[in-house]
């Protein structure tokens, strides 16, 4: 069965679930809850290391290898020689700085 619109333009669950005035108080819903938003110039700590961190990590990649370096490693690649550091590999994934 359709519920039909209340007289004051509002669906009675509409009504229910924004506290309408006009219908009854059994409809409305008691102890609201709002989300809140709050604005500051301060940073916490946490947001502090949040943006460290991610100020790192960009100049991280924005840090290119020399073109010997580039050169050095496809030669130990094509000569076979190239031995993967786990250690540094897992440090980089980590976010570690000493690696």
């Amino acid at each position: 069965m359709v519920n039909p619109i209340g007289s004051g333009g509002t669906h009675p669950v509409a009504a229910a679930l924004y506290g309408k005035k006009g219908e009854p108080e059994s409809m409305r819903t008691s102890g609201q809850h709002y989300d809140q938003v709050q604005f500051s110039s301060h940073l916490s700590e946490t947001e502090k290391r949040i943006k460290e961190t991610s100020g790192q990590l960009v100049q991280q990649i924005r840090t290119r290898p020399s073109r010997q370096e580039l050169d050095a490693l496809r030669q130990q690649i094509a000569d076979g020689t190239y031995q993967a550091d786990a250690r540094e590999i897992a440090a980089r994934m980590l976010l570690m700085e000493e690696y």
